[in-house]
């Protein structure tokens, strides 16, 4: 499937580097001493720049990182059985010290329900169709805030903040998708430690917009190589996390001076348009910082973005913008298309099976509004950016596709050729992105025609 949107590579380059070779994890007092330095030298970094600390001082960047880096000193010098016993306990340790008390029981109590249900005797649909009831239910509780607060202070005697469903929204909705997927194939019954290794993830507290980790990855990358090589990688992840979430904030201030001065040019238009698209980097900083976390842990886990500014055409943006959930879409809904259509044609089973992840990819993104804001998002610029990005990607595909067809080979395309292309996909992009960022279709063609 070359050319295909979704080029599921990730998942299998893990695989093929995580052979049957055991680690090589003794703990080393010098390799501690210079991942620990380094720990401390970005700690001192996020301090001289403030990065992340616009939440109080009890939930910010540093202050998670701090923990984590703790928790790793201790970590670092357990026993190998130990090792993810103490992640997973402070994990939880963590969900009572950083959110209130009835949100950490109420997660709790969630978790210990969905897991009954997956180790029950039932069949795997039942299971999915009971904990599909139980996320409808939940949606229910959420649309109707006043009557679930007199249900809980009348059954329980409390009441569940709004943060309640924030965080269950956060830790459960597109990761309990990808469990119950991976379930099927599961052999034996599922294991309670990887369960929650997967669902309870530290950053996840602070971060409620997180990556879609994948089971089987996580599974996979855990304790596979040498802890010093994975606890590098993470730290140099993290480090161009914190050097992304300064740009950020550079790129924030930069915006708003724009649009204190007012958009009056064609340059100061374009200025303002890319500054719009820069702002993506909070989200690719913060994706960073928290894998790059993981990995001091020992869960060898795949890149979240990769030089997505660099991109040459749109499924090459699709690729690399946002990586796992490009393959969160490959494995739950590109895939299953695929393979049922491509008996009546590879492109046409292509073509379908990537509309339906924009599709899939509209709808999910709605629903993590919802949880994340408390109401569903069905805006027309939203809806319009998805309906032209996921236009364009496929009008990607069946270029790739007509040329495999024509048995024409792509020649190695010289840098100017390269470098038009790339200039020319991200104007497109980042005109998109202005599009979606728009309050509304009037205030971005108005943006657009600043001449009048």
């Amino acid at each position: 499937m070359s050319g295909s949107v979704i080029e599921a590579a990730t998942t299998s380059k893990l695989m093929a580097n995580t052979t049957n070779k055991p680690p090589v994890s003794a703990p080393r007092p010098g390799g501690f001493l210079t991942l620990a330095g380094q720990l401390v030298l970005l700690a001192a970094v996020m301090e001289l720049f403030r990065v992340g600390q616009d939440r109080g001082p009890d939930m910010s960047i540093p202050y998670l990182c701090y923990t984590a880096f703790g928790l790793f000193a201790v970590h670092y010098w357990l026993p190998m059985r130990w090792k993810e016993p103490f992640w997973v306990a402070a994990s939880l340790a963590a969900a009572f010290v950083w959110l209130d008390w009835r949100v950490a029981s109420g997660l709790v109590v969630a978790a210990a329900g969905f897991f009954a249900v997956i180790r029950s005797p039932l069949g795997y649909w039942w299971k999915t169709g009971l904990i599909a009831t139980a996320f409808a239910g939940v949606t229910y509780l959420t649309l109707h805030p006043v009557g679930t607060r007199n249900l809980f202070q009348a059954v329980l005697g409390i009441t569940p903040p709004q943060a309640l469903w924030v965080m269950f929204g956060s830790i459960f909705m597109c990761r309990m998708i990808v469990y119950l997927h991976d379930l099927k194939h599961m052999k034996g019954q599922p294991p309670l430690l990887g369960f929650l290794a997967y669902f309870f993830l530290l950053p996840n507290y602070i971060f409620p917009l997180m990556p879609v980790v994948d089971y089987n990855t996580m599974r996979l990358g855990y304790q596979r190589r040498d802890i010093h090589e994975v606890a590098q990688k993470g730290i140099h992840w993290m480090a161009r996390g914190v050097m992304q979430l300064i740009f950020y904030r550079i790129a924030f201030h930069l915006r708003d001076a724009v649009l204190a001065e007012g958009v009056h040019s064609a340059g100061s238009l374009v200025y303002y348009m890319l500054l719009t698209f820069l702002l993506y980097t909070r989200v690719s900083g913060q994706f960073h910082l928290t894998i790059g976390m993981l990995h001091l842990f020992g869960y060898d886990l795949p890149e979240t973005n990769r030089k997505y500014m660099l991109s040459s055409s749109f499924t090459d943006y699709w690729r690399r913008v946002n990586i796992y959930w490009k393959d969160f879409m490959v494995k739950v809904v590109y895939f299953p298309v695929f393979f049922r259509l491509r008996k009546s044609g590879q492109l046409r089973a292509k073509i379908v099976g990537t509309l339906a992840v924009f599709l899939v990819t509209w709808a999910l993104h709605s629903y993590q509004f919802f949880w994340l804001r408390g109401s569903v998002l069905l805006h027309p610029v939203d809806t319009a950016f998805w309906c032209l990005f996921g236009i364009l990607v496929t009008a990607n595909i069946w270029w790739e596709h007509r040329r495999e067809m024509m048995g024409k080979r792509a020649p190695r395309p010289r840098w100017w050729k390269t470098a038009l292309s790339t200039v020319g996909t991200m104007s497109v992009i980042i005109t998109l992105w202005t599009l979606w960022e728009a309050p509304s279709f009037a205030a971005f063609f108005d943006l657009l025609a600043w001449w009048n």
